[in-house]
């Protein structure tokens, strides 16, 4: 078998409290192979989210390791975590976090230009993804302009804007009804399939989980 892509050793997270401290990970292992889906799973204040934003660098854990492509990035500096997750991680939250002051197009454009893609480019690319997520007729609309599971889909375009290896998603469809979550779940896992990305994904969605190659189950700090 081949080396994992993403590897967290030993994860520990403490959060401090005035002079409590609030112990949220207490020694997370977790190995992901490229191009696998894993479903996250556990009760709500579990740690999921706070595992899910360390394994995509924009949290550091307290103690322990992170380890992507073979090497071990937990100790780089701030600047070269920024670098890293830029290209490589793409973020899916429950709510999809559009900025209302830019229409559809200029929210995916945004991260490619951030990484240096000149504007043409940014936004050639931008039309692409978002005709693949289906809003080729939504280019020009800002967010309040779109239903929810338009914003998610956009959303979905723009966090897959820099040819991105690991896909992060939190509750992807929490905010959606259910037969618009359905709609928005099929667009998820057609576009994770055809770019053979890496997911690791939050849920409490059993119809998500059953569609992940593999669950795990984060309890009191650790998974299970």
């Amino acid at each position: 078998m081949n080396s994992p892509l993403l590897q967290l050793h030993n994860i520990h997270k403490v959060f401090l409290q005035g002079h409590n401290s609030l112990k949220i990970l207490t020694g997370v292992n977790l190995s992901i192979q490229k191009g696998e889906t894993v479903g996250l799973v556990g009760a709500s204040g579990s740690g999921k989210s706070t595992l899910l934003h360390i394994a995509g660098l924009l949290d550091s854990p307290t103690e322990g390791t992170i380890i992507f492509e073979g090497q071990e990035i937990s100790g780089i500096s701030d600047a070269e975590k920024t670098r890293l997750r830029g290209e490589n991680f793409g973020f899916v939250y429950q709510k999809h976090c559009l900025l209302p002051e830019f229409t559809a197009l200029e929210n995916v454009m945004i991260p490619q230009m951030i990484r240096g893609i000149s504007k043409t480019k940014a936004r050639d690319k931008a039309k692409d993804l978002l005709a693949t997520v289906g809003l080729s007729e939504r280019f020009d609309h800002f967010s309040q302009q779109l239903s929810g599971g338009e914003q998610q889909r956009v959303a979905i375009a723009r966090a897959m804007a820099n040819d991105i290896q690991v896909l992060l998603a939190d509750e992807p469809t929490g905010n959606l009804d259910e037969q618009t979550a359905e709609k928005v779940l099929d667009l998820f896992f057609n576009l994770v399939k055809s770019s053979k990305l890496t997911a690791l994904v939050v849920t409490h969605n059993r119809d998500i989980a059953q569609r992940m190659n593999r669950v795990v189950k984060l309890h009191e700090g650790k998974l299970v």
